[in-house]
């Protein structure tokens, strides 16, 4: 009967092994409800003064806890190819991308830029410039 105890903490040593080999989640950080809060009312204070000056008509945030950053999206549309949309910390002012298309003659080649950190990254289309911020900053429409 000696064996079975010493089976059963082998089992026992065998599986606490294997538990700690598993590689641990990330532990990224999360916004509180007081920063979410916190950028969801800077956010809409800078929309109506840009909507002021610029005549934008939509717009929605993200907080990242991890940058210490609210970023806002920002859409102007008219009829037509006429677009805009503006990506930018909110309380900063700081662009983080553009995409530009004003009108026919440049809606095959509009102004599409996105700049997470340091390097400036081109984009060709608006679906494309749309996943570059949603993957960057977070935030989407």
């Amino acid at each position: 009967m000696k064996i079975l105890p010493l089976i059963l903490g082998m089992m026992f040593l065998s599986a606490a092994g294997a538990q700690a080999q598993q590689p641990k989640r990330s532990q990224q950080p999360r916004a509180t409800l007081e920063q979410q809060k916190m950028c969801a009312d800077q956010a809409k204070k800078a929309f109506n003064e840009r909507r002021e000056d610029l005549g934008f008509q939509f717009f929605s945030s993200h907080y990242d806890p991890t940058a210490n950053i609210c970023y806002v999206l920002h859409t102007k549309q008219s009829s037509g190819s006429f677009l805009v949309i503006s990506v930018y910390d909110a309380f900063e002012g700081r662009s983080y991308g553009e995409f530009y298309r004003l009108d026919k003659e440049n809606f095959d080649n509009p102004t599409c830029y996105v700049k997470p950190r340091k390097d400036k990254i081109g984009c060709k289309t608006e679906d494309e410039f749309r996943k570059l911020v949603e993957k960057h900053f977070g935030v989407a429409d």
